[in-house]
Parts: C-alpha cells; structure tokens; sequence
C-alpha cells in the first residue's frame, strides 16, 4: 500500500509546476495494533476549513493553496491525535499509524438508581438550537441507487424473475439485485441512469426521502410518517439511553451512548451516538429502525451521519449514508412472489469530502456495473411494469408514439343522463415537442344520443420558470359543484380533480337518478396563462366565455403561495410535495351573465381565499385542515353561487361533506372548515396483538356557515383506516340540521386508500 501512497502522491502533485505553492499530501490511516484502515478519519489543516476524511481503505488525498507553514491534524474518535508540520508547495505519501486512546469517566458520577445518559441527553436537548446546523461546505454530491434485491431461491424458478437474471447482479457479498434506477449529483451536475422509470416519477415515488433527515428536530418524515428523534424533547417517554463509553482526544472527550426504543411498534430508532463533551453536539450517530416498526411496506431503514468541527468550533454535517428496504409483501398462497426494494442513497457535504470516499460499497459497485449496459430495457416485463407505472401516476396511456391515450378517466363515464359515455382522448407527449401540447377527446352518450368533445392547446413560454399558455373548447356534461377551488382542494391528483376513486366506484355501480340533478351540459371557450412569479409564488390568468344554460363570460385570477415546498413537474402535469407549513390561495372573478329570453347582463363578481395545511404532529400523526371562505356580489343563477359539496354516496371523501346533499345547499357568502386527524397508530399501537395489524386512528370534523345554511352545519366522525392496508371505515355523526335535511344524521361510510 505504501508503493501506492507514493505514486498517487506523484501523480497529485504533478500541478505544482504550475503553481508552486499548491500543497498535496496522500497518506494512508491504519490502526497501529491490528493495521487494519480506518474509515472517516478527520484530516484538515489547523486552524482552517480545509479538510478531508479517509476512504473505506482509509485513503486520503489533502490538496490546498498555503502561503506559509501550517500544521496538518490526523484526527478519529477513539484514538490519538496526530499532527504534522508542512510547507507550501509541498508534496509528501504518508503513512498514519494511530493508536487506540481510552479515559475513564471523570466528569459523569454514576449514583445508586440513576442513569448518567440521561443527564447527558438533557443537556444535548438543551442545546439542540445551537447546535442545529447547515452543511458549510460549498461542494454537495450525492447519490441515489433503487434496486430490487432479497430474492429467494423459490422467486428465481419463476418465469417473472428467471426472465430478468441477465439483469441482476451480484454484490460483493453475494447479495443478488436488480438494478432500476441510479441517479448522481457532482458539482451540480447530474448524471441519470433510469432503468424502469424516469427522475421525476422516482421523486414522487420517494419525495420525503430526498429530505436529509435532521436529528436535532423532534420528528422528521419518511414514507408519510414522522420517525421520533432519540434528541427529541420527549425522548425519555419512548427511549432507553445507556452511556457506554467515554473517549478522550487531545484536549477533547467524546461520549458513546447507546439507545433502544421502549416500544418497536413506534416510528423509532435503536442505534447509538456520539456527542462532543464540551458542546454536547452530535459527531456521529447511527439510528437503524426496529423491524416491528407499525409502518406499512417498511422493512429496514438505517441512517447514518458524521460531523466535523467547523473553524467556528461547531459541528457541522460533513457525510450522510442512508439504506431504505421496502418490502411489499406480494404472495401467492405462503410464497412471496415479489422481493424488496432497496433504496441507497450517500451524500457529502464537504469541500474535503466527496461521495465516492462514502459510496465504494458492494451495493453501488453492482450498480455501477449495470450502468454500463442496457439489458433490463430489453426484458419485456419491466416494458410492462414501467407502462404501468406511468399510467398510474399520470392517468395517461404511453403508445410508443408522440401520442399517449388519455386521460384515462374519460375513455368510459357513467351517469344517469348518458348511461355510458364512451370517448378517446388523446395527447400529445414530449417526443413531439417538450413545449406544446395538443389534446383532443371526443365522446358519445348511449343515453342521450350526443356526441361531445374537447380540445386544448398548452405552449410552454421559453423562460427560465414555469410558463404556460392554454387555449381550451370544452363540450361535455360538468357537475355543477365542480369549481376552481374545488379542484384545487385535490391539485395533487392526476386522476380526478372533483372526487376520489373510491366515491367514483360507487357513483358507477349506484346508478341513482339524483345524480343527474348534479350535473349540467356546458361549452366553453377559456385561455388561461400559468406563470411563476417566484419559487413560492404560482398564479393563474384566466378569460372565457361559453353556456350552461345561460350565456356567460368572465374573468379570473388565482395567486397560490407555498412555502419550501417541493414540486415535480412531468411534462405539462405538477405535482406539489407539501411541505409542514401552510398554501395559501387567492382567488378573485368578474364577469357577466345572460339568462335566455333576456336581453340584458347580470354583472357579477366573486373573490375566495382557502387555507390548507398538513401539519405533522409527530409521534400523534398528522393533522390535515382546510379553511376557506368567499363571497360572491350580484345577481347570478344558482349554479355559479358556491355549493356546499355533498356526498349521497356510501364511499367517504375528505373534501366533501359527508351527510349534506347534492345540491342542497348554496350560498353567496360562505365559511368552511374541515379538519381529519390520522394519529399512525399512536393509540393502537399500545395494544398487545393489535400493534401488529397497524391499524391507525382516524377523526374528522366539518363546519359550514352560509347561504341556505343560516343555521351552521356540523358533523364529526371517527374511524379506523389502514384496514389490511387499503381501507378506511368512518362512523359520521351531523350536530346540527337534524330534521330539515335529506339526508340522515348519521351513517357509515367507506374508502380505499394507501398509506
């Protein structure tokens, strides 16, 4: 290894001649008692921020400009500090021989019945505010890899994987997986290897697990659960600590501390970390997931982190590795039929770190492998698991061509007045053009015996934030409650914009007449303007013109504010990544009205705000809240006043309010709240055998006041949902407006829904 030294030392400081006081040291770091090397061991330049860490070989390579001496420290928890004295301009390999360093405790009294963690523990919560910091480093990398791995003997007889094996590869512990997606981050410049779907389908697929997860907070989230922090506030309530170790470094101390979760069945962690004894600041810490943790698909999750002290004597991140496995349980009778997916994914956050010194493991060396061939694009299976996948998350039917089949949903509707409307919308994908798009959907009512249609036309502006231009003909039977904040209560739904599929289900098969009192035919000529404003700042500019039974044209305006949310944009689809901290909306309408067999225009005006919050509550769930408000000014038909959204089916949606009838209600002026509680299990999850069925608790409570409603209208509800992991069952109670409504006061309804 020492030849080695020497020669990258060589190779590395052949830019001297160029710049003579360009510094380059390689060196080797080795434990001096069992010679083996030593990993992220800390190499900087006193007194500076420069520096680096060692590879898995523990290799480094140090290179710097200095203008004078300065001294060079070799520096890991457990062992003696070394320093080294260099010059500028110079050009050494060295080796690094450290040896073990051990103190007993001198600070810490252990007392009959106490626990010395714990007072540590509250003294790192006590400072957990000013040591909360931000990578310093100028330089990220990072690395994604998405594989299929954990396969069994029996999975490997089966035609479905046995037609993939020249795909897999084996890692260096004989690990057999099957790459699908890789993705690296260098210098801001990214490289993408996408084998069954592209970047942005994976970042919807694992949008909180982009997030570097902070430690120093109370909760952060992974798979829309909030995972406790061992520093967390109330860590004592859900964590055992044990102090394990006291480790001195030159002047410096460091303390080992174990902890384990009091109950597996909660988002927590077991693992241990380490704190710097005179800041109480995190320098590593390794958190692992209980494998009886009540969260669905999850089969191991492990975190690992290292700090380093800034030139400021404060801990910053300096590295990151993080290992996700989902496990999706897929059986055919006792035999799992499907294999876990495996989620890797190495950061740096230094000048002197880089991602590959963290990512020399046998899971990205069998993806780098994968990289350089193309076989898994060539397995006619993955073609269809790829179909599906984009189908699903953006309803739309890919051909191959420059034209895809959709949306889906309106290849066949059904409803009292049609019967079956059957149709073939289609549109245009990015091999046509990555800045228009075209979609035309023609349709037939075997009930009414007309044919209707829609067309659209979207221009991307050539600007550096999102900017679209729509013109829109549409000509098709609409429910009347449908508006344009109805559907911003569900933007993030690429499917249906008015309801959830399950209550679309039912509607089909119910078939009952008083659905069609909520409808109406419209045509509509519209052109809207889409247009950033900033990263936080999204509007809507809208004119059209068109009937419903009337003749009508208006006006509009929509400003959406968002803070630190995260967005995906596929094609001319967006889906927003909500962050915790509330959207805001702000919509405002002026237009005018003409009832036939009257010649003259109603002018009218409308303007509504909403608030929308998906606020995490941590170890107690999730709570989602909407608020919203509006009045409407002068004299307008029923129809273009607000609806109260009723729901006269069995299937429950959050959006709509739960025993109120179609159309029952209206208003010009009008307040709304809705609120519904998932508590992840925080109650069911202290039953003995019940934690194992991961049910979660779930509430809900609706207000409204306005219009017919003079009276405000109330209903509460309570349920149990994860039900074998795709059902929701809700008892419904109204508060108010016992007899003078349609519906009954109380009911049961249903949904099918994913957590």
């Amino acid at each position: 290894m020492k030849r080695l030294i020497y020669i990258l030392a060589l190779f590395a400081s052949m830019p001297v001649f160029a710049q003579g006081l360009l510094t380059t040291i390689v060196g080797e770091v080795y434990d001096a008692d069992t010679r083996e090397p030593l990993q992220a061991v800390s190499v900087y330049i006193k007194g500076t921020s420069v520096g680096t860490a060692t590879t898995l070989e523990g290799i480094f390579l140090l290179r710097t400009q200095l203008d004078k001496k300065a001294v060079m420290v070799v520096s890991a928890v457990g062992y003696e500090q070394q320093q080294y004295d260099i010059k500028p301009g110079m050009s050494a390999g060295i080796d690094v021989a450290l040896k073990e360093s051990r103190h007993e405790l001198e600070e810490v009294f252990v007392l009959p019945g106490s626990n010395p963690a714990l007072a540590l523990m509250d003294s790192v919560r006590k400072y957990r505010r000013v040591n909360k910091s931000e990578p310093d480093g100028s330089l990220t990398d990072s690395r994604l890899d998405v594989s299929v791995s954990r396969f069994s003997a029996k999975q490997l007889k089966r035609r479905f994987w046995k037609s993939m094996q020249g795909a897999m590869r084996y890692t260096a512990d004989s690990t057999l997986v099957l790459p699908v997606y890789s993705r690296t981050t260098q210098q801001g410049q990214q490289d993408e290897n996408v084998y069954v779907l592209t970047d942005n389908h994976w970042k919807i697929l694992l949008s909180d697990y982009d997030a570097p997860p902070s430690f120093y907070s109370n909760t952060f989230a992974y798979l829309g659960t909030s995972f406790l922090s061992p520093l967390a506030s109330d860590g004592n309530h859900y964590y055992k600590y044990l102090l394990v170790d006291s480790i001195g470094v030159a002047d410096k101390k460091t303390y080992k501390v174990q902890f384990y979760t009091k109950n597996p069945y909660y988002p927590t962690f077991n693992g241990e970390l380490q704190l710097d004894s005179s800041t109480y600041a995190l320098t590593y810490i390794r958190a692992e997931v209980p494998s009886e943790v009540s969260v669905n698909y999850l089969q191991g999750l492990t975190i690992e982190q290292w700090f380093r002290c800034s030139d400021s004597g404060k801990y910053v991140p300096q590295a990151e590795d993080i290992t996700m496995l989902l496990d999706f349980d897929v059986k055919l009778g006792k035999t799992d039929i499907f294999p876990s997916l495996l989620i890797k994914s190495v950061s740096a956050f230094d000048k002197g770190e880089t991602m590959q010194d963290r990512s020399n493991d046998s899971i990205t060396a069998a993806v780098e492998q994968a990289h350089t061939d193309t076989l898994l694009a060539d397995i006619p299976i993955m073609r269809v698991a790829t179909f599906a996948a984009q189908v699903i998350q953006t309803a739309y039917i890919p051909t191959g061509t420059f034209v895809d089949i959709g949306k889906v949903t309106e290849i066949i509707h059904v409803n009292p007045i049609e019967t079956v409307r059957l149709g073939l919308p289609l549109r245009t994908n990015a091999r046509f053009s990555k800045d228009v798009c075209l979609e035309a959907y023609a349709s037939y009512g075997f009930g009414d015996k007309k044919w209707k249609g829609e067309g659209k036309i979207q221009w991307r502006l050539p600007t550096e934030r999102r900017n679209i231009l729509s013109l829109c003909y549409s000509d098709k039977y609409i429910r009347n409650d449908v508006n344009e904040m109805m559907q911003l209560k569900r933007e993030n739904s690429m499917w249906f914009s008015d309801m959830n599929v399950t209550m679309h289900l039912v509607q089909m098969f119910m078939q009952d007449v008083r659905f069609s009192h909520s409808m109406s035919y419209r045509r509509e000529l519209s052109l809207m303007a889409d247009l950033d404003l900033s990263p936080n700042v999204e509007t809507r500019f809208g004119i059209s013109a068109g009937d419903r039974g009337y003749r009508f044209s208006k006006a509009n305006a929509l400003v959406r504010v968002g803070w630190q949310e995260r967005k995906v944009d596929m094609y001319f689809q967006r889906v927003h990544v909500y962050s915790n901290l509330p959207v805001l909306y702000f919509y405002g309408e002026m237009g005018s009205v003409q009832r036939f067999f009257e010649k003259s225009y109603d002018v009218y005006g409308k303007l509504a705000f909403m608030l929308y919050h998906e606020a995490s509550l941590g170890m107690y769930g999730r709570l989602n809240y909407r608020f919203e408000g509006g009045v409407v000014i002068g004299d307008v038909p029923y129809d273009m006043m607000h609806t109260f959204e009723g729901n006269q089916s069995y299937a429950y949606e959050p959006t709509r309010f739960t025993l109120l009838a179609y159309n029952e209600a209206y208003a010009s002026r009008y307040l709304t709240l809705q609120a519904d509680w998932n508590g992840k299990g925080c109650l069911f999850n202290r039953i003995p055998w019940v934690q194992r069925l991961r049910l979660t608790e779930l509430a809900e409570v609706k207000l409204a006041y306005g219009g017919d409603l003079k009276v405000p209208y109330a209903e509460i509800g309570v349920g149990i949902g994860n039900i074998l992991r795709f059902g929701e069952l809700y008892a419904v109670w109204r508060l108010s407006h016992f007899k003078d409504m349609e519906m009954p006061w109380w009911g049961i309804r249903f949904r099918l829904h994913i957590e």
